[in-house]
């Protein structure tokens, strides 16, 4: 047979305060109110002017001018902006829309530099929305950029009508 052995603490003791509790706050672990912090934005809008040159349409003609552009972006669950919508308008009156995806090379530089991929649609306005179908209206952008309030971005396009070129800077707004 064994013997249970007992190790019972040799004194009545106990090693917790029992002093009563203080109402007052810890220093370290003060109140925070819920309106100490920032209201989480949600949304991001970049307005931009730029200048673009390409051969945009079947038109077998190299297109220049200046163009302004729409980005809108859901900033929710990111600080950063990741998939963005695009609506573009030119000398030319043409209209483009478009989806991109960025890449940031480096989140914690003040300038966050990127990289942006991204599809567009370029139509007439004489055309009207029937020009989606269109896979010659399509193109694919690529380009680079920095910034975070005010932006600029270069970049270059392709599709089957040719390449393009652009530049353009901007401002976001945030809310």
């Amino acid at each position: 047979m064994s013997s249970v052995q007992s190790l019972a603490a040799p004194t009545t003791t106990t090693t917790l305060e029992t002093s009563p509790l203080s109402g007052e706050d810890d220093p370290d672990l003060a109140s925070v109110k819920v309106s100490d912090f920032a209201e989480r934005k949600e949304f991001m809008i970049q307005t931009s002017l730029g200048y673009q040159s390409g051969n945009y349409l079947e038109r077998d003609e190299w297109t220049q001018g200046p163009y302004v552009n729409v980005r809108f972006a859901m900033i929710k669950e990111s600080p950063l902006p990741v998939w963005d919508y695009e609506l573009s308008y030119n000398t030319e009156e043409f209209l483009g829309l478009g989806l991109g995806h960025r890449w940031y090379f480096a989140e914690e530089d003040r300038y966050l530099p990127y990289a942006r991929l991204g599809g567009n649609a370029y139509l007439e306005s004489s055309d009207g929305v029937t020009g989606l179908i269109e896979i010659r209206r399509w193109r694919v952008h690529a380009g680079i950029g920095a910034g975070e309030t005010f932006t600029g971005e270069i970049g270059t396009g392709f599709s089957v009508t040719g390449p393009d070129i652009y530049a353009q800077f901007g401002y976001n707004f945030q809310f």
